[in-house]
């Protein structure tokens, strides 16, 4: 069984186990509708195979590899759109290779590449155009065992690391609890039974089948409890009276622990809420809407002197226990929060309208989101999936739509940050893959992040839409923090706002004199067509420049200004490419 990603590549793989093992196009055992020729290379020292149009092929019959392996296409792609073609192995069709646009001949060396388990000894793999225009000019194919080599190679230790919590065979349907789905009966107190029903004899499912269902009320899940959803037209819809999110107890006037906008306070209850609960999960192909629209932004335009209060309590220590919003004030509640919870998964299900933060796991282990969607989450900070002080997370294969970051890694803010990471709390060991991003920004570091960041990995992302930054890492003075060893790699956005950023000064914040550090970046393997100003924007701190930031294979066209950089030390620039011409930067 084939077993296919796509990798959008520009150099050569390295460092592996074996050595690769190179075919070159030339010299193919066959090839039909394709020219041999060198004008697309810039310096005509390399031979090109030409694919012509639809239906010309390359085939090399000759693969002495079997078992798992990476094929990798060198290739050359000038024109103004992206090139599609079918890899055939042994007369099987396995994948729709997509050869992404560079629209220059001379930025050479770019590479597409999937895995696959090859069954033979000796295999024959062929490359098909697929698109009127033809195929991209070839370069040649490379077979290497290990993708995840040199700075990579820790990805697989992570993601082994991280399993998916495991439930007993036990279904307690929502319906034999007293819920009723026709979108009117209040199915709050039905949720509520189950879920204690499901923990109490030590776990299971709790199952909501095909209906609407309208829950005054939040849902707080118990450890060892999967809330699942049976069927497409499964659908919990949360109440618009906010009121009925205070069930906490009374010492915190019905509020609960909860992390806002990286500050500990009470408040509303999320509407999917879990403290200190180990083993939990929310799947199945459902929908959750929030109500947002109606119930939590109506709040956000009077929620200024409610969040600079937030603020001041955590400058100023004020103890936990006094930090109490909720009733009378304006701090819009999450759709979904975990608060210390280990092993979840978040899978399958769709995300409606959200309030305010959609996924925001809290100082948490073991973290899986994978396949899930959003629906109308354009309402303002909707950020989409927000891990914070979290390590060992895997998100994956994921269609983003949202108002605000797609994926924002935090770290807590200010004083409480620094006091989680002091106690050894870090957001790490982060996987990002094959994910599709649509909304402000694609995938964030920041701002909420006094704590530290490490080793985080994001590779095999689209967009799917319009974003403002591909890559941002935003922090300031105010902040603080330390971010180290942050990797991106093989990644297509069309238009942006600025291409990569990487700033300390985000909304100029500069009270508290908390210098962050922003060291060991690398970002390679990365196309971006258009920018509407930089192409790369880092702005670092005299007293503290940034440090090894590694620009790898980078290729921006059709930008609206080059780059502006300032207080980077050891920037490394390699085969970056600006509208159209090789840029060579040095430290500034």
């Amino acid at each position: 069984m084939y077993k296919i990603f796509l990798l959008f590549i520009v150099i050569l793989v390295c460092n592996t186990i074996s050595p690769a093992k190179s075919y070159l196009a030339e010299t193919v055992n066959g090839m039909s509708g394709c020219v041999l020729e060198r004008e697309h290379t810039g310096d005509g020292s390399e031979k090109y195979v030409n694919m012509g149009g639809r239906g010309s092929w390359l085939e090399w019959d000759n693969i002495t590899a079997k078992g798992s392996r990476y094929l990798i296409f060198t290739f050359a792609n000038g024109s103004q759109s992206e090139c599609s073609s079918l890899v055939q192995v042994n007369g099987v069709t396995v994948a729709n290779l997509l050869f992404p646009s560079t629209t220059s001949w001379q930025a050479k060396g770019k590479q597409v590449a999937y895995e696959i388990d090859l069954p033979q000894e000796v295999n024959k793999v062929r490359l098909l155009a697929d698109a009127a225009a033809g195929g991209p000019n070839i370069y040649q194919l490379e077979v290497v065992e290990d993708y995840y080599a040199g700075a990579w190679r820790k990805v697989p230790e992570i993601l082994k690391a991280i399993v998916p919590p495991v439930f007993p065979d036990r279904d307690f349907n929502i319906t034999d609890y007293g819920a009723i789905g026709d979108g009117k009966i209040d199915c709050y107190c039905a949720f509520k039974t189950a879920i204690e029903a499901c923990n109490k004899a030590g776990g299971g499912r709790v199952v909501v089948p095909e209906g609407t269902y309208l829950v005054e009320g939040p849902v707080h899940l118990k450890a060892n409890v999967n809330l699942h959803f049976a069927a497409q037209g499964s659908i919990i819809k949360f109440s618009t009276n906010r009121e009925r999110f205070l069930v906490g107890d009374n010492e915190h006037n019905g509020c609960v622990l909860v992390s806002w906008e990286g500050t500990t306070i009470y408040n509303y209850s999320p509407a999917l809420y879990a403290y200190n609960a180990d083993n939990i999960a929310v799947t199945g192909l459902g929908t959750i809407d929030h109500q947002g629209e109606k119930t939590w932004q109506p709040m956000r335009n009077k929620q200024q002197a409610d969040r600079l209060l937030t603020r001041e309590w955590n400058n100023n220590g004020t103890p936990l226990e006094q930090r109490i919003m909720g009733a009378g004030h304006n701090i819009r509640a999450h759709l979904l929060q975990f608060y210390n919870c280990d092993n979840i998964l978040i899978e399958d299900v769709t995300f409606k309208d959200a309030g305010f933060w959609v996924v925001h796991p809290v100082l948490a282990n073991n973290v899986t989101v994978r396949r899930i969607k959003f629906e109308d989450c354009f309402n303002l900070n909707n950020d989409g999936v927000d891990p914070e002080f979290c390590s060992n997370v895997h998100i994956h294969d994921i269609d983003f739509g949202n108002g605000d970051d797609n994926i924002a890694i935090k770290a807590g803010r200010d004083l409480d940050g620094l006091a989680f990471s002091s106690q050894g709390h870090h957001s790490q060991n982060i996987v990002i893959q094959n994910c599709r991003f649509k909304g402000h920004n694609a995938v964030c570091i920041g701002s909420e992040a006094s704590g530290s960041v490490y080793d985080v990995y994001i590779e095999n992302n689209t967009y799917c839409g319009n974003v403002r930054q591909a890559i941002y890492i935003k922090t300031n003075r105010d902040r603080g923090g330390e971010y180290r060893r942050i990797y991106l790699r093989n990644s297509v956005f069309k238009g942006v706002e600025k291409g990569i950023y990487i700033t300390t000064d985000y909304k100029g914040e500069n009270t508290y004199n908390r210098t962050p550090f922003i060291g060991d970046v690398y970002l390679e393997n990365i196309f971006i067509d258009s920018t509407e100003s930089d192409a790369i924007c880092m702005l670092g701190l005299p007293m503290k420049p940034f440090v090894n930031i590694n620009l790898d294979s980078v290729f921006i066209s059709n930008a609206a200004q080059p780059e502006s950089i300032k207080y980077v030390d050891s920037l490394n620039a390699d085969n970056l490419w600006i509208n159209g011409r090789q840029k060579k930067i040095s430290d500034k």
